[in-house]
């Protein structure tokens, strides 16, 4: 395999690109034992291992993952209680390029935890469900997820559902122990690298969400969901500035380090529809639309050069989308689609809004063969519908048209 990787160089323009050959090897195998109890519920047992070996240009990476799963479940008249334990190793070895280290190279990390849900019926038209993990991990300890759902139905014709739930993102290799470079400047005839640093004090970043919502039924043949959330985000990654340093090896040159971590807050809110109708038995007409407004605050003291607006961060969800669909079955062998999309800008990295349609027709001579006309983008305007990353630079979306065949056997 090839991968076009940057590299940094120790003279103007400071940073090269490089095509060089990588070898990939990845396997995995799973085994799960499985038993029906006398009470109608199941015991279930899996044990996973997965191994990576990857010589990829940024990072030499050899993993392991090892993991260890039992489940219970126990059923009664008006209750579902289900419950159990899990246990993961992680190990590693990872070779250190120009671009990527870590501190240590070698690791062995162990997660191990417990989990609960009851799911109970209250009364015909009343559902609640109430659960929690707990889990233990060696970056940031102990860690408890609750959360509880209820659900309210008026007979077929009417449903409302609401939640509440914390989770978190724990912690991982990266965040406590990586130094990335992520750019090369000059200062004085002198390169400057720009490093991104783990920090061993990293934090779990956390959301408490809310949730409610309905389901209608209009009609037979119509069906609405409306839903509106809340999420709170607490602890969230920052890159705070480091002092600036000068090493001397292999050539004169600055460091300047930022250092991961936990100085970002975060409230997103939104309401989304969806409506499904079915005139008849071979065409089907959807809508789905979402409003989107979020709030990005940097607690007292972060020096984060990025501020509330980046990569992941504010400006980067449309505030409001929406799509419509139909598709109809002209023949029991020939269906056809079309999807009609307009996405909102995004204010950083300043993708201006798009609209585009899709369209597909599809041909199943046999019951193994169908052959298929699909045609992408067929308005035609060329527009950029994602961001760049790190090492990928933008693409722009273009009129396409395919004729795909695909064989069952």
């Amino acid at each position: 395999m090839r991968q076009i990787t940057p590299v940094p160089n120790w003279t103007s323009p400071y940073r090269s690109e490089s095509n060089d050959p990588f070898r990939r090897n990845d396997w995995s195998l799973t085994g799960r034992w499985s038993r029906e109890n006398a009470d109608g519920g199941t015991t279930d047992v899996h044990l996973s291992t997965t191994q990576v070996d990857d010589d990829t240009p940024e990072l030499g990476i050899r993993t392991s993952v090892i993991d260890l799963g039992v489940q219970q479940t126990r059923v009664t008249e008006r209750t579902k209680t289900t419950f159990g334990l899990s246990f993961r190793n992680y190990s590693d070895r990872l070779t250190p390029t120009p671009l990527i280290a870590f501190t240590p190279g070698n690791k062995s990390v162990n997660t191990y935890g417990g989990f609960a849900q009851v799911d109970h019926k209250v009364h015909d038209s009343l559902r609640v469900t109430a659960g929690a993990t707990v889990e233990r991990n060696e970056y940031s300890g102990w860690e408890f997820q609750p959360n509880v759902r209820a659900l309210w139905g008026q007979g077929e014709s009417q449903t409302f559902w609401a939640s509440a739930s914390r989770a978190v993102r724990t912690p991982s290799r990266a965040d406590h122990d990586v130094r990335l470079l992520a750019e090369t400047r000059e200062n004085n005839g002198l390169p400057v690298l720009v490093t991104l640093n783990g920090n061993p004090n990293f934090e779990s970043e956390t959301l408490v969400a809310f949730e409610i919502g309905t389901r209608m039924r209009k009609s037979a043949s119509t069906f609405v969901d409306v839903t509106a959330f809340l999420n709170l985000y607490d602890n969230l990654r920052t890159f705070e500035a480091g002092t600036p340093f000068m090493e001397m090896n292999p050539t004169p040159h600055f460091v300047s380090p930022y250092f991961f971590a936990n100085n970002l807050k975060a409230q997103t809110a939104g309401l989304e529809a969806v409506v499904t109708h079915e005139p008849d038995n071979v065409t089907r007409l959807d809508f789905a639309g979402s409003l989107f407004t979020e709030r990005f605050t940097l607690k007292a003291g972060s020096t984060d050069p990025y501020g509330t607006r980046a990569g992941e961060r504010q400006g980067n969800t449309p505030r409001y989308q929406f799509n419509l669909s139909a598709s109809r079955q002209f023949s029991p062998t020939l269906t056809g689609s079309l999807n009609f999309m307009h996405r909102g800008g995004l204010d950083d990295p300043g993708i201006p809004s798009y609209n585009r349609l899709d369209a597909r027709l599809a041909w199943n001579p046999t019951a193994s063969l169908e052959i298929s006309f699909v045609g992408r983008n067929i308005l035609g305007k060329l527009h950029q519908e994602a961001p760049a990353t790190l090492f990928e630079a933008p693409s722009r979306l273009g009129r396409s048209m395919e004729v795909q065949a695909r064989w069952r056997f």
